[in-house]
């Protein structure tokens, strides 16, 4: 899908967080994002500029440098079966960028660009050395006119036609309604956003439109499509059972209790219906004995940093004194718990102590930062 315009990015991330995976700018705000620090001789701060960030996106620039850009991509972080990289060694530029859209099967290309006044962009589409081959989807703001898609409008432009005759050389095919509205200010409306689709890949689009009901600001309306990838099916993972001989007798018993229960067939069973049908339960008492009798335990949590032998050793001392106390109830047995205990307090407050120490006898001043990370017990 594509989103038009700056003013709509921190609220677009949060609108279409659950349902796009793709979101596509132009003109992008482009400021200062913070401060890179180059440790040489002496210490220079330098400006890092950049756009809008969010903590559900990966932000794709269409250039690596400070310099201000037309376009920008956001991936959605949480998404499986695909991947989306950035494709500058066809091209790197400033107003136009191009997306490979991938999975274990199949591949498509998706260019987002912003066509400046001068029309250079535009231009420069038709010397980029694409696969022949590939799925390839074009969109952004194309800033021209077009009887093709404006057919009431006859600012028809030398830029305009030479578009239109490289995308059917090209075999693409427009996906915007004539007429449709894609821009408006004040009384003016007019369509300047534009979708192409290579015809090998049309039957991978689909839900195109343009969306005034997503409108957040912006003097451009969302567009938005989705485009299809296929892939092989991940097999899911198997379970991980455990497979001791001391759990034989329990899951032997939970395994026949669950077939008594669905057990409704004779002794002997004459055709390959009913067979099919045991299977099938004897598969499901099998998988449910085991979820039930063999699931591993689950890991034991890490232990504290601070935590040593000598802590080991205090809470196995309290832990039998603690038993001989259950047993033998008297105040010899009392005391000696209560000692024990004391004693694995004060071991625990010094292994702290000389942990700490430790930690801070580390820190220099290039990561004095660590400092921060002691209460998390990094």
């Amino acid at each position: 899908m594509r989103i038009p315009r700056h003013a709509t990015c921190r609220s677009t991330h949060d609108e279409y967080r659950l349902t796009r995976d793709l979101i596509l700018l132009q003109e992008p705000w482009h400021g200062r994002i913070g401060v890179d620090y180059e440790r040489q001789s002496t210490e220079a701060e330098s400006v890092k500029m950049g756009t809008v960030n969010h903590k559900d996106w990966v932000v794709i620039p269409p250039i690596s440098t400070n310099e201000p850009y037309d376009v920008v991509a956001y991936v959605k972080k949480n998404h499986q079966g695909w991947n989306v990289t950035h494709r500058a060694d066809l091209i790197s530029h400033p107003s136009i960028m191009i997306l490979q859209a991938m999975t274990d099967k199949e591949y498509s290309l998706i260019i987002n660009l912003y066509n400046l006044s001068d029309n250079s962009v535009a231009r420069l589409l038709s010397t980029i050395d694409l696969p022949s081959d590939a799925k390839i989807v074009i969109t952004g703001d194309f800033n021209l006119h077009h009887p093709d898609w404006s057919p009431d409008n006859k600012n028809e432009k030398v830029g305009s036609k030479n578009l239109v005759n490289w995308m059917r050389t090209n075999d693409f095919t427009l996906l915007n309604k004539p007429g449709e509205t894609t821009w408006f200010r004040r009384s003016q409306s007019s369509t300047l956003d534009l979708t192409w689709a290579s015809n090998n890949s049309l039957n991978s689009i689909s839900y195109w439109g343009v969306r005034e009901d997503l409108h957040t600001g912006s003097d451009h309306l969302p567009i938005t499509w989705t485009l299809t990838l296929n892939h092989n099916l991940i097999p899911p993972s198997l379970p991980k059972y455990r497979t001791e001989d001391d759990l034989y007798t329990p899951w032997s018993k939970a395994f026949t209790s669950l077939l008594t229960e669905r057990w409704t067939f004779p002794d002997y069973i004459s055709n390959e219906e009913t067979f099919l049908e045991v299977t099938n339960i004897f598969h499901e008492c099998m998988i449910e004995a085991s979820n039930f009798t063999l699931q591993p335990k689950p890991p034991k949590p890490k232990p504290s940093f601070w935590y040593n032998n000598l802590c080991r050793s205090g809470v196995k001392k309290v832990r039998c004194s603690r038993r001989q106390y259950k047993l033998e109830p008297n105040k010899t047995t009392l005391q000696k718990l209560k000692t024990d205990t004391t004693k694995y307090k004060r071991t625990i407050r010094l292994s702290k102590k000389l942990r700490a120490a430790e930690f801070a006898n580390k820190v220099t001043r290039d990561n004095i930062w660590r400092l921060n990370s002691w209460y998390r017990g990094a």
